[in-house]
């Protein structure tokens, strides 16, 4: 959120909205998720975009509950999030 609001004043706080918002979309309906690109349903993490910044929040689904492993830009290297979402998984 820092670099977002050194650009421009309010920035980062849209980006907070926006990653409220498609939480909240997560919490209504958790099937809006799929598998981040270049992985499997196999590797066990989902993710859903957010709707203004080019970021994606990866989260796992539990026994009982979802936990969000990370929020990824775009063009990010998937191993990093690849790597939590496995730690979460036990994969």
């Amino acid at each position: 959120m820092g670099w977002y609001e050194r650009q421009r004043q309010g920035l980062g706080e849209r980006l907070l909205a926006d990653f409220e918002s498609t939480l909240a979309a997560l919490r209504q309906q958790p099937t809006l998720g799929g598998p981040p690109p270049g992985a499997s349903h196999v590797d066990g993490g989902l993710h859903v975009l957010l709707r203004v910044f080019p970021y994606s929040m990866i989260f796992v689904e539990l026994e009982d509950e979802y936990r969000i492993v990370g929020l990824y830009h775009g063009r990010r290297i998937p191993a990093e999030w690849l790597r939590r979402v496995r730690e979460w998984t036990n994969k």
